[in-house]
């Protein structure tokens, strides 16, 4: 197992609902890395003072995750530093300096699979900007291709019930097709109320 020592590394964590063991342990089990040291940051000032503190260490990359809150601040210090940002986070459209992205961009994907399937007709669904920017390049697609889309952002929704509605919504239009591009947690629960809903319509 390869030792990261403490003044070489900054393993950078932003908004991540675990204490430092937890996320030595993550890593460790993930990717065999072992960690001196763990930055735990919530806020832009703690990301400010983490930086300046560590880099005195000679710190030469950064792992970690970042939300669309963090990842301005992190960018502009990885470009300002030249120091590399490496994540496992969905990859932001932006052609950013000095960011390694651990996951393939999806845009290019979902159009190659939307043709494949010839999807000609569907619905939607996303709640996190990174979708609005796909949401843009299915919309050019859809120029070109003559597709109905119909597109919803969801991420705002706390009423659990307003997915019940949008969904009730497009079975009234007859919608068979949903490309629901959001986080694991609401998918989950846009399944259950579709489930939910679908049960209640074979009772009747």
């Amino acid at each position: 197992m390869k030792k990261i020592e403490d003044n070489h590394t900054l393993v950078f964590i932003v908004s991540v609902k675990a204490n430092k063991r937890q996320i030595k342990q993550a890593v460790k089990k993930l990717y065999g890395i072992g960690m001196a040291k763990v930055s735990t940051l919530i806020s832009s000032d703690g990301e400010k003072k983490a930086f300046c503190s560590q880099f005195s260490r000679g710190v030469y990359a950064i792992f970690g995750f970042y939300d669309q809150m963090s990842m301005n601040t992190l960018t502009s210090f990885c470009g300002a530093l030249h120091t590399s940002f490496v994540t496992p986070s969905f990859p932001t459209d932006a052609d950013v300096q000095f960011v390694i992205q651990m996951r393939p961009a999806l845009k290019g994907a979902i159009l190659s699979l939307l043709g494949h399937y010839k999807w000609e007709k569907f619905v939607y669904l996303y709640d996190t900007e990174r979708g609005f920017s796909i949401l843009q390049a299915i919309m050019e697609a859809a120029v070109q291709n003559n597709w109905q889309v119909t597109a919803r952002s969801v991420g705002n929704i706390k009423d659990v019930q307003e997915f019940r509605r949008i969904i009730e919504e497009m079975d009234r239009r007859q919608e068979k097709r949903y490309l629901i591009d959001c986080e694991v947690e609401r998918i989950n629960t846009i399944l259950e109320q579709w489930l939910q809903e679908k049960k209640e319509n074979l009772s009747c």
